[in-house]
């Protein structure tokens, strides 16, 4: 059994422990989290490129965009709270808290659904029927031709807007997860890539994608022109810190960049 096929096994027992679990705030991030580890190791599948992970495997993504509504509003709600002024619009906190009550009870409903569950083990069955067939060569062909391209995107990011540095952060993690799958500590040592100054830098984005994520939805929300104008100061603040954390995510880049 080679190291990519262990690790799968170990990410479907953790998934099956957390699908047995009550749904609160940290089973959703974990399971958010195992799903995510599937995707990295199935973007260096051989097939992975031609075929989407959500149309292989429909159950674990179909529950894994429910899981999201859910973790990104609490997200939200999380850092809105650390702003001063925050306080001063209750209303504010009263429509996140719904929104993500509502989207919690999607995810419970769906989870108790016997047929739901039983997607999930048949999907995590192909899964891992997939990879022991695949091509041990072309794996790691395909791991190394991930790692180049991670490099470029470092390089052509600094400076982009906010959605291609989102799609940077899902590269730095599902390289992360990679180098876990291979029990390696860097994606490339000669280049001074490494699993640490990656997970440092995903890190960097992950704050700066909740504020990001935060402005976002203050900004979606549909008012009338009166409660806009009230929410503006809030929207002022959020935008400076997403702005700023902005601004640490591309200095950390350029240092990973100076040492590549």
């Amino acid at each position: 059994m080679g190291l990519v096929t262990r690790y799968i096994i170990d990410i479907q027992k953790t998934m099956r422990r957390l699908l047995r679990q009550p749904v609160d705030k940290e089973m959703l991030h974990q399971f958010r989290v195992q799903v995510k580890k599937m995707k990295a190791v199935w973007a260096i599948h051989p097939i992975g490129d031609t075929i989407e992970f959500k149309l292989s495997f429909p159950n674990i993504s179909k529950l894994y965009k429910m899981a999201a509504h859910v973790r990104d509003k609490q997200m939200v709600l999380s850092c809105l709270e650390s702003l001063p002024d925050f306080h001063h619009y209750p209303e504010l906190e009263k429509v996140l808290k719904s929104n993500i009550r509502k989207h919690k009870k999607k995810f419970i409903e769906k989870l108790k659904l016997r047929i739901s569950r039983f997607g999930v083990y048949e999907d995590n069955r192909f899964f891992v029927g997939y990879f022991k067939a695949a091509s041990a060569t072309l794996i790691r062909q395909n791991r190394k031709q991930f790692r180049l391209q991670t490099i470029h995107m470092l390089s052509e990011e600094t400076g982009k807007n906010p959605e291609e540095l989102h799609k940077l952060r899902r590269q730095c993690k599902y390289l992360i997860f990679q180098c876990m799958a291979f029990h390696s500590n860097g994606s490339n040592n000669a280049t001074g890539l490494t699993k640490e100054s990656l997970d440092h830098l995903q890190r960097y984005l992950g704050t700066w994608h909740d504020w990001w994520n935060a402005v976002e939805w203050l900004g979606n929300l549909k008012v009338d022109e009166k409660k806009t104008l009230f929410l503006k100061p809030l929207l002022q603040q959020a935008t400076k810190k997403e702005e700023l954390l902005r601004r640490d995510v591309l200095r950390e880049i350029k240092t990973i960049i100076i040492g590549i």
